[in-house]
């Protein structure tokens, strides 16, 4: 199982993973900005950190896994919940670039929606919040608000919705994003579609998979493998057609992806993914064509 999971890691974690066999000792509580400061001011938007948080959670959480192997013992995964309706943003700030002209007529429409909102008029609140959205679709509290507002609307969908984006554009991030809770999911089934290789070399829908999650995650020589190894058991399996043409199409061959993308049609004609790669290879290839004419 360990050398399968090692296999799975991109060449960042592996390097990451070897400067860490020194020191395997995790350190035993988080240390997060609140310890060090007086609140949530101190923490500002900064969409690159927050991708490489991100990023560092599944390195941290492969890492953890393959500790845990080393010394045989068993892993649960478990992916946290968060309260989206009834907790509201720790900190919110406004979108940069928003003028001052702007923010004033924000502030006037949130106002104007909150007011509505108090006096129960939740249709009205809700245009209102709305209006305010398509000045700044950044901050944090107004889509909580919408939330609150749809779901005063019965509107549950659109409830959650708005809920979800509070949380990832809250400032102070002291629940645990959507990206993360997916990154648990993934290694989960990671894990599972690995072990069940070990189990069957030749199961075919654990190939596909793999292949499936291993491409949308840019790790395109495991996922080729994975691709190929499903065409030999099944050359009619239209998902790992598809993603050898995105593999290519990520190379730059846009011609050898237009092959692929037509035997996935082919085999499947309804698959939705290979007709929208199909369409976004050829619009490529038209642009160049366009281009070769010009020059």
């Amino acid at each position: 199982m360990n050398d399968m999971i090692d296999a799975a890691q991109s060449t960042s974690l592996k390097q990451a993973q070897t400067q860490a066999q020194s020191h395997n000792r995790l350190d035993g509580e988080v240390d997060e900005i609140l310890n060090h400061t007086i609140g949530p001011e101190s923490y500002h938007r900064d969409d690159i950190l927050k991708r490489q948080v991100t990023t560092h959670y599944r390195l941290n959480l492969m890492r953890m896994i393959r500790i845990a192997h080393s010394a045989d013992a068993g892993v649960i995964l478990v992916k946290p919940v968060i309260n989206i309706r009834d907790m509201s943003p720790f900190k919110s700030e406004h979108r940069e670039g928003l003028g001052e002209q702007a923010q004033r007529g924000w502030e006037k429409l949130f106002q104007h929606a909150t007011d509505l909102y108090v006096a129960g008029d939740f249709s009205e609140a809700l245009n209102a919040y709305q209006q305010a959205l398509g000045l700044d679709d950044r901050y944090a509290d107004l889509h909580y608000r919408i939330g609150k507002t749809h779901f005063k609307l019965r509107q549950y969908d659109q409830a959650e919705q708005s809920f979800r984006r509070a949380v990832e554009e809250d400032i102070a991030p002291l629940r645990i994003l959507a990206s993360m809770q997916q990154i648990v999911e993934e290694v989960a089934a990671l894990r599972h579609y690995y072990h069940a290789l070990q189990i069957k070399p030749d199961y075919l829908p654990a190939h596909v998979e793999l292949a499936c999650l291993l491409v949308s995650h840019h790790r395109y020589d495991e996922a080729h493998e994975h691709a190929q190894a499903a065409l030999r058991i099944n050359p009619k399996q239209y998902r790992a057609h598809n993603v050898l043409d995105l593999i290519r199409k990520n190379q730059g061959k846009s011609e050898q992806a237009i092959q692929h993308f037509r035997e996935a049609l082919r085999l499947q004609p309804g698959y939705i993914p290979a007709k929208e790669n199909l369409q976004q290879v050829q619009m490529v290839l038209n642009r160049k064509a366009l281009d070769d004419d010009r020059s």
